[in-house]
């Protein structure tokens, strides 16, 4: 798996000074990866870093998210 991976982006017009907030949704195939033997998604529980910024050297914005063995079970990305 690569150490980065873009799962979401919007494009954002600003002037010079202006502040805007953007969402952006990950559903849970963001966090899922394709296992070959099982033939299916699988996300693997544990601690997912979030990175925001303006290109993949420029990330101001960071924070962790934790998918729980319960949470990743689960297989509504089908």
């Amino acid at each position: 798996m690569p150490e980065k991976q873009l799962k979401g982006f919007e494009r954002v017009m600003l002037q010079p000074g202006e502040t805007k907030h953007v969402s952006i949704n990950l559903e849970a195939r963001a966090f899922a990866y394709y296992d070959v033997a099982a033939k299916s998604w699988k996300i693997t529980p544990g601690k997912f870093g979030i990175l925001v910024g303006d290109s993949s050297s420029a990330l101001p914005l960071k924070g962790d998210l934790m998918i729980s063995p319960q949470t990743a079970s689960k297989e509504e990305f089908k």
